[in-house]
């Protein structure tokens, strides 16, 4: 019963055998080009995030190393800014759902005001906190910043709206 196992390990090795092409024979194949992959744009810290006397808004903060930085404010509901890829990114709010504080819906999408070839659209899903005299703080929520190649980066943030007298 072994000799016929035997004989086929034999076929099975010879066949592997006459399969693998020469050494001398084979000749290597360049690399394919290789694209970067698509990424969504990054968001940078704000170089200021002072909100003018008379005026409300909101600034949201990530997690960056052992510290926190500011990377997206928005003025009177309707505008925003942010640091994309180095470059500032004015946007302007497209739509708004949700509960309201201080004049802000806890879903907000704003869209680049200029052509920002990069972005598509930035959207802000948030958890509203408590209040304190002239605001509230933003518990929580998530800024995704989508590409217009489809690449969307998801970003946990915090921060606090208010107005300044």
């Amino acid at each position: 019963m072994s000799r016929p196992i035997l004989s086929w390990v034999a076929v099975f090795a010879a066949a592997a055998c006459t399969a693998v092409p020469d050494a001398e024979n084979v000749t290597a194949r360049p690399p394919a080009a290789q694209q970067p992959a698509p990424e969504a744009p990054s968001p940078q810290p704000l170089a200021s995030i002072n909100i003018p006397s008379g005026r409300c808004g909101m600034t949201l903060w990530m997690a960056s190393g052992s510290g926190i930085e500011p990377i997206f404010q928005s003025l009177d509901v309707t505008t925003a800014t942010m640091n994309l890829d180095g470059n500032a990114a004015p946007l302007q709010l497209e739509e708004q759902s949700g509960p309201i504080q201080l004049g802000m819906r806890a879903r907000q999408v704003f869209k680049p005001v200029s052509d920002h070839k990069t972005t598509e659209h930035v959207e802000l899903k948030l958890e509203w906190g408590d209040r304190f005299p002239g605001g509230l703080y933003v518990r929580g929520g998530t800024l995704t910043v989508s590409g217009a190649d489809g690449w969307g980066r998801v970003l946990p943030v915090a921060g606090i709206a208010g107005c300044k007298a």
